[in-house]
């Protein structure tokens, strides 16, 4: 039993979400109905890793978009099944109720201290900040949730600090999650093909806090500020921006530049010149990791340590190689306009932007502003080239390319790049019409990079 629960379905079955929690359910004697609308060997593997150690009755809905709800009790959703799915809907109209891993386990283990951060770019970058610097001074703390790590691969461990990543999908099924400090990086449009409108998506990222008390702490962008959630938080807020110095009007507390220092209120923590990170946006990645160091007590020289000592992530503005005196920055995470925008926002020098994917629902047209003042050269790939080039001449920009492919692509960039430019490869969009995923783009991208500056050292 569960909660005082046995039957349970897991909806949605994959190796980061489903799997580790329908292993768990069925190793604590539960009947677990395991659905997902595909079934292929690798699941079908997973199911039977399930099977090995079960006590319970495991059942095979693989395959299937229908399930026979009678006698079960509850529904764990993995996040990429939308809420509109017709086996929650029918759920929901039989009063079972409809969670996620996160608020399972929180249940199961509300003594933890949850950190939780969420936005629309930087969470991984920032999750893995923050926990190198908590870790390096509490113990017993363990990082998961959307980074890659699934929450209940780690339930055996003795945790006292628990830092999360935590996507809208995920909060979206949390119904008692309360986070001890909850922080987001930031809000720009994205997943407008899952909701229904920008303020939806706002709502779903602001509900982190829904049962947050004047005991918790929000860490929040200040460029959030005017949004009406923000005045409804009962909770005590901290601000930062690495684009704004100190209000000092605010009634809450805030992390700033000035003189190129990150500073916690009065307290100098930070010397942005000694950091590995590119770009002001990792700047307000590490302030909100100072935020929570800062409040949590932590000495300040062991947040400093952590901080100077943290290696960039691949594929998130990752230095590749300098070819002719330019630089070739591979930023393939950039799956939204609001991470390009902000890689741009970002760089001093003249830059050559490879820029396309697989359209989720954006504007591009908020894109081109920036793109004029501050990019040389756009060469555009994949399905969404087209788009991006109208949009482009539509504002009257007409440096660009339409490339053929990533290869392609790299290769007008080398012609296009200058002494003193970088090429960044920040492609504003979903990897999945030219790659299995950002990881293997940004391989590729590595990969013929690498290729160029042989050849170049041979001529």
């Amino acid at each position: 039993m569960i909660l005082g629960k046995k039957n349970f379905l897991v909806l949605g079955f994959t190796h980061r979400t489903g799997f580790h929690t329908a292993k768990f359910l069925a190793e604590k004697g539960c009947n677990v109905l395991i659905s997902d609308k595909v079934r292929d060997p690798e699941k079908e593997e997973l199911l039977s890793k399930v099977k090995e150690k079960a006590k319970g009755e495991v059942i095979d809905l693989l395959g299937t978009e229908d399930a026979e709800l009678d006698n079960v009790e509850m529904i764990i959703s993995s996040p990429g099944v939308p809420l509109t799915n017709p086996i929650i809907a029918k759920a929901l109209e039989k009063d079972i109720e409809v969670i996620g891993d996160i608020e399972l386990f929180y249940r199961l283990k509300p003594n933890i201290r949850y950190i939780a951060i969420t936005g629309t770019d930087g969470k991984t970058t920032t999750t893995n900040i923050t926990h190198k610097v908590l870790s390096s001074y509490l113990p017993k703390t363990f990082i998961g949730g959307n980074v890659g790590i699934p929450i209940f691969s780690l339930f055996e461990e003795d945790i006292e600090t628990l830092v999360l990543e935590i996507s809208s999908f995920q909060i979206d099924t949390t119904r008692e999650f309360t986070p001890k400090i909850g922080a987001i990086t930031n809000i720009a449009k994205d997943h407008l093909d899952r909701y229904p409108s920008f303020e939806d998506y706002i709502a779903s990222k602001f509900s982190l806090f829904k049962n947050s008390e004047e005991k918790e702490i929000s860490v929040l962008n200040k460029s959030l500020l005017n949004l009406p959630q923000v005045n409804n938080l009962r909770c005590r807020k901290i601000f930062f921006s690495a684009y704004e110095g100190r209000n000092g009007k605010l009634s809450s507390k805030e992390v700033y530049l000035r003189d190129g220092y990150i500073w916690f209120e009065e307290e100098k923590v930070i010397n942005t010149t000694r950091v590995k990170l590119i770009g002001k946006h990792n700047i307000e990645n590490i302030m909100i990791a100072v935020a929570i160091g800062m409040e949590m007590e932590l000495p300040k020289e062991i947040i400093e340590e952590s901080i100077y000592s943290f290696e960039p992530l691949p594929h998130r503005m990752e230095f590749v190689t300098e070819i002719d005196g330019a630089k070739y920055i591979n930023d393939s995470k950039s799956t939204t306009i609001n991470a390009m925008v902000s890689a741009i926002r970002s760089l001093d020098n003249p830059i050559v932007l490879i820029v396309g994917g697989l359209d989720k629902g954006m504007d591009f047209d908020e894109a081109v502003p920036i793109i004029k003042k501050k990019v040389k050269y756009v060469i555009a790939i994949g399905s969404t080239r087209e788009l991006i080039v109208e949009k482009l001449k539509t504002q009257g920009y007409n440096k660009f390319y339409k490339a053929e492919n990533l290869e392609d692509a790299v290769t007008k960039a080398r012609e296009i790049a200058d002494k003193g430019d970088i090429v960044l490869f920040s492609p504003a969009y979903a990897s999945f019409d030219m790659f299995k995923n950002y990881e293997h783009r940004g391989e590729c991208f590595k990969s013929i990079v690498r290729k160029l500056a042989i050849n170049s050292n041979f001529h």
